[in-house]
């Protein structure tokens, strides 16, 4: 305004002194026409001419001097001009401050996502999936050595076909009560520090079964480590937590590989020491040093950047993004990390059901519960079909394929103490080889779908698969290429809810949500073997109509999900989810939204 303001006072006073000037001239001409018409009329007066011309002069001289007067000096004029353009740099000096600041306040901070998208999938990552899937490879190693636990157990005390249900069911409901547990301690106190409280209790209560000198003991010792085993799923919410945004869904399979070959190599460990020792005690003490070993690694896993900055903690959020920059050879950007603008609460379960989570909670948990109980009931209906090649079979075929006499006593039937056969093992290896192929092909797919599109087009693959089984053929090749398929797209379909997982939920909820979601995924497998095992014995179609019912509804519940997370930055705060958010807007427009 001061610069304004002088400039208007000089050029008003210019203009004064012009329009002065211009009328002082024509004054003056005007007044010398008039003389020279006297002159013209009365030339030979002489006497009236010298007056004239004198007043002439004295005029013009006044004039001269109210003109000089009116306008500055050359002088006055260079000091006013000076003045002038010193106040114009002052001006703009002043001007290029408030754009620097301004454009300070809009490029001096920077967001998580900045610096995981520009770092990408590097070193960083890779050590993060390596050390987080060796989580998974010990929990495979815990979970499917159940398939056969009972049957070892049962030569050395006799065991009824309900306390080998109950011995499976007993580490799913640990793990339906340890999920939300683990996933409300990665909320509040750190993702790391919840693996570690689980693998913390994993190893010696898993050595300890091996010392176990009664099926109650072992029950108690098992179902320990079932509640144990709910933590080791905030394994994936960490690294999903570091993968960039267009890479997350394929390093989100790169996990699944983990627990695919643990199942692998605790069958051949299984099949090695059961033949060389013929020692269950051994193998249960050989599969908890796997707990042992994330153990020892997990001091190199590093927190959450995520979880540091929404518990106020940013130094330390600095310090992990700084450590991904110089393995991933990225410069970090210039500027402070964007703080959030509240101390969001964490780990609360009922925010879950809040109006912006309401509809997507509700929806995953189901997705959670159809997906691992069909998986279970895949794996049941599997021995009449491996044994028989097709479904509809007598009765009395179908209780030889389970080894059992009498259905109406089935659960109180006596486990046969038989030692597993090289054919049985090689079954086994065949069946859980058939993972790798849907995993293999989902981490393909996952890149080109959107989520949603994927998840429903999945369920609605193996619900047709599904029902091809009811098809009476005598060609078994057809049958176990169908139960192959089945299985093989069921395991993707249950990796892809946990990635999808993520990317549903804040940071605040991110690990309360996959833990509530893990939970109720365990309750359904708890309760296949004792809601299902009779019934596919005695109405396996049944059974598999009741299987694509679930996984119909499951279709459906993915297709109405309200979000496509699908190259998506992360959000921190549950506040990001409210309708018609800033980022919600503009990443409908396809705007970056960090």
């Amino acid at each position: 305004m001061l610069k304004r303001n002088k400039k208007d006072d000089s050029e008003d006073a210019k203009e004064k002194t012009n329009i002065e000037a211009k009328s002082e001239t024509q004054s003056n001409g005007k007044e010398t026409d008039v003389d020279s018409e006297n002159s013209k009329s009365q030339p030979g007066d002489d006497a009236k001419a010298e007056p004239s011309e004198k007043f002439s002069a004295d005029e013009q001289k006044a004039t001269s001097d109210r003109t000089s007067d009116s306008q500055p000096t050359d002088e006055h004029k260079i000091k006013q001009d000076s003045d002038t353009e010193s106040l114009n740099v002052e001006d703009l000096s002043i001007d290029e401050n408030a754009e620097k600041k301004t454009t300070l306040q809009n490029e001096g901070v920077y967001y998580i996502d900045d610096v995981v998208n520009k770092a990408g999938y590097g070193r960083f990552q890779k050590l993060v999936t390596f050390l987080a899937g060796v989580g998974w490879f010990a929990d495979a190693f815990e979970v499917i050595i159940l398939s056969f636990i009972g049957d070892f157990l049962t030569c050395e005390w006799t065991l009824y076909r309900w306390q080998n249900a109950m011995l499976t069911s007993i580490v799913f409901l640990g793990m339906m009560v340890g999920a939300p547990c683990f996933g409300m301690i990665a909320d509040v106190k750190g993702r790391k520090m919840s693996l570690i409280v689980s693998f913390s209790i994993l190893f010696p209560f898993g050595a300890g079964c091996a010392l176990a000198q009664n099926f109650l003991t072992i029950l108690i010792l098992r179902g320990i480590m079932g509640f144990a085993l709910g933590g080791v799923a905030q394994g994936v919410t960490l690294c999903c937590e570091y993968y960039p945004a267009a890479d997350r869904g394929i390093a989100g399979f790169y996990l699944s590989y983990y627990w695919a070959a643990g199942t692998i190599i605790l069958i051949l460990g299984t099949w090695g020491i059961m033949e060389g020792l013929d020692n269950w005690r051994w193998l249960l003490f050989s599969t908890s040093l796997s707990s042992l070993t994330v153990l020892l690694l997990i001091r190199w896993l590093p927190e959450s950047a995520r979880y540091y900055l929404v518990s106020q903690q940013p130094e330390k959020a600095v310090r992990q993004l700084e450590e991904l920059a110089r393995l991933n050879k990225v410069e970090m950007p210039k500027g402070d990390l964007k703080l959030p603008e509240e101390d969001e609460a964490r780990g609360r379960l009922w925010d879950l059901l809040k109006p912006e989570h309401r509809v997507s909670t509700l929806l995953m948990w189901y997705l959670w519960f159809s997906l691992a109980f069909s998986y279970y009931a895949f794996a049941l209906i599997a021995p009449i079909i491996i044994k028989n090649g097709k479904l509809r079979v007598p009765k009395a075929k179908a209780m030889e394929a389970f080894k059992v006499n009498n259905t109406s006593n089935f659960l109180g039937a006596v486990i046969p103490c038989k030692k597993f056969t090289r054919r049985q093992y090689v079954d086994l290896l065949w069946t859980s080889a058939a993972e790798f192929p849907g995993l293999l092909v989902f981490t393909f797919l996952v890149k080109v779908l959107n989520r949603k599109t994927l998840l429903a087009g999945s369920c609605l693959l193996t619900t047709f698969i599904n029902f091809l089984l009811l098809v009476d053929t005598d060609y078994h090749m057809v049958s176990n290429v169908l139960l192959f398929l089945g299985r093989a797209n069921l395991v993707a379909v249950f990796q892809l809810i946990f990635i999808m997982t993520t990317e549903a939920f804040p940071t605040t909820l991110r690990a309360i949500a996959m833990g509530s979601g893990s939970s109720l995924a365990r309750f359904g497998g708890a309760i296949v073997p004792f809601a299902a095992q009779l019934l596919v014995i005695s109405h396996p179609v049944t059974t598999v109509c009741i299987v694509g019912l679930v996984i119909f509804l499951a279709a459906l519940a993915a297709a109405l999900l309200p979000r496509e997370t699908k190259d998506r930055n992360l959000k921190e705060l549950s506040e990001h989810f409210a309708e018609n958010s800033v980022e919600d807007i503009g990443q409908k427009r396809g705007e970056k939204v960090a």
